[in-house]
């Protein structure tokens, strides 16, 4: 018998003999004192006949185990020696393994039973009277069941490796299946009942004692009382006696030794969860590490709760295994079939992976490859590998710490020949040190393509520079006349004689001027839109008031077409937002204008909406549709729909449209339908915000300059219309104005007039603005009056060159008023009168109107009148009838709410006025 049997038989013995020894003990410790309870104990043991019946139970217990658990012990000894171990074998151990916990509990819990009956036989005269039969039996099947728990799990543990062997080559019988959690029940269920029997034990002794001292004390009646109720023993009497606190020694005692059996158990609990648990341990370690072990499956050693977790992890681990297997081979068949050289290598330089596409580019085989280093691929002349010399190490930190992972270098084949490539490292650590892999790439055709093309991006850049030339000279040519209509626009509006007739048709020429503007900026920054560098302005602006705009200016086409053009705001809408206005309008325009040119009968309606985050407009039409294969065609430069009859066109408007919308974080659906019409609908990022910008008429138009001065200001510029525009915007307001045709002109009546300001175009005859203004920058005695740029510059960022070369202020023809005003009193320090003007409507609210006035101004049939029109939605009839009340200035606040709402279409809020007025009547 090797030394390992002997180990397990001597741990079985010492199990199956120790622990009910200890509880025969425990039992039998009890008395009025220590030392009592310590000889009760062991006589318990050594007595006769009751000591001789206690140790024929345990050697009689341990020789039926062992004979039980001799085909264990078989096997495991057939194990450790490698015999030969047949079917029929595992199955007889299998079967020990399976019954041997029942054996023991009954075999150890009878034995309990006959031994407390034959204890309870001395002491039953002094029991009779207190502890029933009934009570001894069980607290003697209690204590039985108790030391079966501890010694089965006891022997769980120590047979647990014997068990595991068993397990790898699994018997036929099936372990049985023996719920953890049920075991573990029982056993707290049965410490606890061993506890009550033991605390019942010394509340008897306490009981008996407190009587018989009662009695001693000479009253036998004090006696018989105490033991007809139990309550006496808390009483002062019964708490002083002497006795009675070495009573409490022995329960203390014993509280002590039931603690240590419960921590035992404990004990045992821990390894039973733990042997398992250090397998899983085991097994994941293994799954974690580069080992080559096939099997890394958890071993299952018991049938309980674990044994189904465990099953469920050996599948996944099954399954990731196979996956894992797979994506090896995937990754092995990628690399070995890429068209790209892949190569690995260690710190060191070492080769380790050298796959066809490198062979083909460097002419070595994989195995000549592999014996060589990774400096050894590239030309030794390259600088860093002159830095690096010898040392592979210092070379693979050098190559593979570059700033940039896509580099270019020149290596050298077999037969050497150099060539060019271009590389890109990357670095994976593991448990055996840094690995780093390289693709590379040969670029020697395309460096001889990259030559061929900075030629021809000089001759594009030749190309681009005359185009940008011609687009200058055009933008000069085309923003000078536009610069007179918008400048004669404005100057005619703010005659206070105009009909509201005139007035209106003045805004749809100066909106559309201005559209006009809009457009020939963005032809004219076509060059940044080819180079990728058009930039977002966005600007703060009321989104309501926008649309409104756009459709007053396309009202009176759609009206001369006999179309209808509705509007229609889905809320809750944002009322101020900042996004980029000028391609927001070019956006809608390019596709309104589309909706109406090809739309003869119906209508068109915009839809304003949110989307999320997003804003979201939809134009929709009942014109003549686009077929389906064609929408996605519309939208590339030059290209129109096939149904298109002569109206017109380029085929560049939904191109930029599209454009622009990418731009502004969006995107363009087109939905179409033959015959029936189409529909628009694009969303953009945009930005809430709680202000406009453009404040420039919250001071009301220019009266005056204060103090009733009239300043000097030289105007300079070829163009009469363009002198005549400016000259008299200026002397409207107080401005005493002296012209000049050309630069050198101008610097003459400069110095001979020394005006206060003075307004310069670029482009001139004779003498330009730059030069001009060069010259007057220079003379001491005028070089502190302020000078304006006024040009038709064809680029935005021309501002900056400008302001630059001296000027100290830049205006952009066209320009408005407003913006003419702004920059004198920014920067010519000049301070103006203003008309003062009447709150404007987006501070008016359906709340903030005040209704007592309202009601003193109007009747009972007014409210009636406004009321009927309302529901019947006669926004027309409306218009007509509130017009008739503007002569009252005490309703205009009123007025203007009604007209708002009702240009919006809101009967609902219109509704809500009327509602409140006749609250207030």
């Amino acid at each position: 018998m090797n030394k390992c049997i002997k180990t397990i038989k001597r741990k079985t013995v010492t199990v199956a003999f120790f622990i009910p020894f200890v509880m025969i003990l425990l039992m039998a410790f009890q008395g009025n004192t220590i030392k009592e309870a310590f000889h009760n104990s062991i006589q318990s043991m050594f007595s006769f006949p009751v000591g001789l019946i206690s140790w024929l139970l345990v050697i009689i217990f341990n020789i039926v185990i062992l004979h039980y658990l001799r085909p264990v012990f078989m096997f495991w000894n057939k194990y450790n020696n490698n015999f030969s171990i047949t079917m029929e074998e595992k199955n007889r151990a299998m079967y020990t393994f399976n019954t041997i916990g029942k054996k023991i509990t009954i075999i150890n819990s009878i034995a309990f039973v006959i031994g407390t009956v034959a204890s309870s036989i001395e002491w039953k005269s002094f029991y009779s009277e207190i502890i029933p039969t009934t009570f001894i039996l069980f607290e003697g099947l209690t204590v039985g069941l108790l030391a079966s728990v501890l010694i089965n799990m006891s022997l769980d543990n120590i047979l647990y490796p014997i068990k595991s062997a068993l397990m790898i080559d699994p018997p036929e019988i099936e372990p049985r299946y023996r719920s953890f959690y049920k075991q573990l029940t029982t056993s707290v269920i049965l410490l606890l009942a061993f506890l009550g029997f033991q605390i019942f034990g010394v509340a008897t002794e306490f009981y008996l004692l407190a009587a018989d001292r009662a009695s001693e004390a000479g009253s036998e009646q004090i006696g018989q009382f105490m033991k007809s109720n139990p309550k006496f023993l808390m009483t002062k009497l019964g708490r002083s006696h002497e006795a009675t606190k070495e009573l409490l020694d022995v329960f203390g005692l014993k509280i002590f030794l039931y603690f240590l059996i419960s921590l035992r158990l404990l004990v045992l609990i821990k390894k039973t969860i733990k042997n398992p648990l250090d397998t899983v341990e085991e097994r994941l370690e293994l799954l974690t590490s580069s080992s080559n072990v096939e099997t890394r499956k958890i071993e299952i050693v018991e049938n309980n709760e674990f044994s189904i977790i465990y099953a469920d992890i050996n599948k996944l681990i099954e399954k990731q295994s196979k996956e894992l297997k797979v994506s090896e081979d995937r990754l092995l068949s990628v690399i070995e079939n890429a068209a790209d050289p892949i190569i690995s290598f260690d710190e060191n330089g070492a080769i380790f992976m050298f796959n066809p596409a490198a062979e083909n580019l460097f002419g070595w085989s994989k195995e000549e490859a592999m014996s060589r280093s990774f400096s050894s691929l590239f030309d030794q002349r390259e600088e860093f590998c002159i830095l690096c010399k010898d040392d592979n190490k210092k070379f693979v930190e050098t190559i593979t710490n570059a700033d940039n992972n896509l580099q270019r270098y020149t290596g050298i084949t077999r037969q050497g020949e150099s060539i060019t490539f271009e590389a890109n490292f990357s670095k994976t650590v593991t448990h055996e040190g840094e690995i780093f892999t390289v693709i590379i790439r040969d670029i020697s055709s395309q460096m001889e393509f990259e030559e061929s093309l900075k030629h021809a991006k000089i001759a594009a850049e030749r190309a681009n520079q005359l185009k940008s030339e011609f687009l200058a000279n055009m933008s000069h040519e085309l923003r000078t006349p536009l610069n007179a209509v918008l400048g004669f626009t404005q100057l005619i509006s703010s005659d206070k004689n105009l009909t509201e007739s005139q007035v209106e048709k003045l805004n749809i020429i100066s909106h559309s001027g201005e559209h006009l503007l809009g457009l020939i900026n963005d032809i004219l920054d076509i060059s940044k839109i080819e180079a990728g560098k058009i930039e977002l302005h966005e600007s703060n602006f009321d989104l309501r008031v926008f649309v409104e705009d756009l459709k007053q200016m396309l009202d009176l086409k759609c009206k001369t077409k006999g179309l209808a053009l509705y509007v229609e705001y889905v809320e809750p809408l944002p009322k101020f937002i900042k996004v980029d206005l000028g391609k927001l309008r070019q956006i809608m325009i390019n596709i309104l204008g589309n909706a109406i040119k090809f739309t003869s009968e119906g209508g068109i309606a915009i839809v304003v909406g949110k989307d999320g985050t997003k804003l979201k407009f939809s134009i929709n039409d009942t014109g003549k549709g686009i077929p389906e294969n064609e929408i996605e065609t519309i939208l590339q430069p030059f290209m129109q729909s096939s149904i298109t009859d002569n109206e017109g066109g380029t085929g560049l408007g939904l191109a930029i449209t599209n454009s622009f919308i990418n731009m502004m974080g969006g995107s363009l659906k087109v939905e179409s339908k033959l015959g029936v019409g189409s529909t628009f609908s694009f969303d953009i990022d945009y930005i809430e915000v709680h202000e406009i910008d453009d404040i420039e008429d919250e001071t009301g138009n220019v009266l005056g300059i204060e103090d009733d001065r009239h300043p000097t200001v030289i105007v300079v510029d070829d163009k009469i219309n363009n002198r005549l525009i400016l000259k008299e915007m200026l002397e409207r307001v107080g401005f005493v104005v002296i012209e000049a045709e050309n630069g050198k002109e101008a610097v003459e009546r400069i110095e001979e007039f020394n005006p206060e300001l003075v307004f310069m175009d670029i482009k001139m005859p004779v003498m330009d603005g730059y030069e001009a203004v060069k010259k007057i920058k220079i003379n001491e005695k005028i070089k502190n009056i302020p000078i304006f740029a006024l040009t038709a510059s064809a680029f935005k960022h021309d501002e900056k060159s400008i302001l630059n070369s001296g000027f100290d202020g830049f205006l952009a023809k066209p320009f408005k008023q407003t913006s003419l005003f702004k920059l004198i009193k920014d920067k010519g320090q000049i301070k103006f009168v203003y008309e003062e003007k009447r709150k404007k409507l987006k501070s008016i609210t359906i709340e903030s109107l005040n209704y007592d006035i309202i009601c003193k101004h109007i009747n009972e049939d007014f409210v009636t009148k406004l009321d009927d029109l309302a529901l019947i939605n006669d926004f027309t009839g409306i218009k007509s009838f509130i017009d008739g009340y503007r002569d009252n200035s005490e309703l205009l606040d009123f007025i203007d709410a009604i007209i708002h709402y009702t240009n919006n279409f809101d009967d609902e809020n219109l509704l809500k006025i009327i509602e409140k007025i006749k609250e207030s009547m």
